[in-house]
């Protein structure tokens, strides 16, 4: 089905909506495009400061785990919650350049 068999098909059989006196397809048409709020560029830097401290910190605690005579559970634990931190911080700052879907 394509996308304006789709369409004629919802036309015949959905209910046309009741008139809107306050609401018209210009009104949508004249919106301003939505600007992105300085909210989402300081938590994109607090994420970008937060990932370049984790790795500084993955580095420190990889050399200090490579000379331990023994590595115990805490440490692989401790290790796989620093490289899902990391992970987290590199996904969210990655995601602040990707485009939005409704962007193009």
């Amino acid at each position: 089905m394509t996308d304006k068999e789709f369409g004629d098909f919802l036309k015949r059989s959905l209910p046309q909506a009741p008139p809107e006196p306050w609401f018209t397809r210009k009104v949508m048409s004249r919106q301003p495009e939505r600007k992105r709020f300085w909210a989402g560029w300081i938590e994109t830097v607090v994420c970008g400061v937060g990932l370049v401290v984790t790795l500084v910190l993955a580095v420190v605690y990889g050399i200090g785990l490579v000379s331990a005579p023994v590595v115990t559970v805490g440490d692989v634990a401790s290790t796989g919650v620093m490289a899902a931190l990391t992970g987290a911080l590199a996904w969210n700052v990655g995601c602040a350049f990707m485009p939005k879907p409704h962007e193009g």
